[in-house]
């Protein structure tokens, strides 16, 4: 068995771009790659993920829970 290394894209935009964020993240889904003998494989993180915290201002969660693990992003406007 191999194992697969996971690179965290957040994808992030307006919620009027609901059918843009919908067709890059089945592309990034989709997305595997091989290079000297690893596996990756794109996992898609959007801002819909994050938990509510009570306090917090939201920016300040999506922040925490959801750009500290993201490797790649993708911002649409």
């Amino acid at each position: 068995m191999r194992n697969i290394t996971e690179i965290g894209v957040f994808i992030g935009s307006p919620n009027d771009l609901s059918v843009e964020r919908t067709i890059v993240r089945q592309a990034v889904e989709e997305h595997k790659f091989s290079e000297n003998g690893k596996d990756f494989r794109l996992v898609p993180i959007m801002w819909e993920e994050a938990v509510p915290d009570i306090g917090a201002y939201p920016q300040d969660v999506i922040n925490k829970q959801l750009i500290e693990q993201s490797d790649i992003f993708i911002f649409m406007f």
